[in-house]
């Protein structure tokens, strides 16, 4: 609590608080975040829904809400669909031209609000980088942008949040992560990475696995959901 009362003491006075189906009101985070941005004198607004696969439709209603409530600082509390979704509602809020274009353009946003994490779920790494992955619900079209401003201000994460991640959750954040290390394996391999580079690699992908497989049978092991 006092790391993220430091965190968001900086910025102005209005904070969007972005979520998704409501499991952190279940779980108790809600009410912790919202005690402490009451504490630090903070004007709380409220953006709920956020599905998984995020859409482009929903990030407009979410730029819209950004914009009539004068938001100074977005904290995305949940994983990736809930981060990437505040990130491009971020850098919509900042320009007037069609935020879509910025997924389909080489063209990238210069700015954008401060988006803040605090991290419910692992697995899309979306809070340790510059880019937003979103679905325009039209075509179904799922693009990516990437660019510095997007990059998290900070991220916030406690192993206990994790404790209540259920099997099917940790399956599907263990697969993301899995995915991602491999897709990364095999460019590494097609420039022509040396085998300390890859058996680096490797033995990253079998940690994950053992990590994984640690808290299958063991929830509350801080040290492997560190490691994962």
């Amino acid at each position: 609590k006092e790391h993220l009362l430091e965190a968001v003491k900086p910025y102005g006075e209005t904070v969007m608080l972005a979520y998704g189906g409501g499991s952190i009101k279940t779980n108790g985070i809600y009410q912790e975040v919202m005690d402490v941005l009451k504490l630090a004198g903070k004007q709380v607004i409220e953006f709920s829904g956020i599905m998984p696969n995020p859409t482009y439709s929903k990030v407009m209603e979410g730029k819209k809400v950004v914009q009539e409530n004068q938001v100074d600082l977005i904290l995305a509390v949940g994983g990736g669909s809930v981060i990437d979704s505040a990130k491009a509602i971020a850098m919509g809020a900042l320009c007037d031209q069609c935020v879509w274009s910025y997924f389909t353009t080489e063209q990238r946003p210069e700015a954008a609000l401060p988006v803040s994490v605090l991290l419910t779920i692992p697995g899309s790494g979306s809070e340790n980088n510059d880019q937003a992955m979103i679905t325009n619900d039209d075509t179904l079209l799922k693009l990516s942008c990437r660019s510095a401003v997007l990059q998290p201000q900070y991220c916030l994460i406690n192993p206990e949040i994790f404790y209540t991640i259920s099997q099917e959750q940790l399956a599907h954040a263990t697969v993301m992560i899995l995915h991602r290390m491999i897709c990364d394996y095999l460019l590494r391999c097609r420039q022509g990475a040396n085998q300390k580079q890859l058996k680096r690699l490797e033995e990253g992908m079998r940690l994950l696995m053992r990590k994984a497989r640690q808290l299958q049978t063991n929830r509350f092991d801080d040290d492997a959901w560190n490691q994962l």
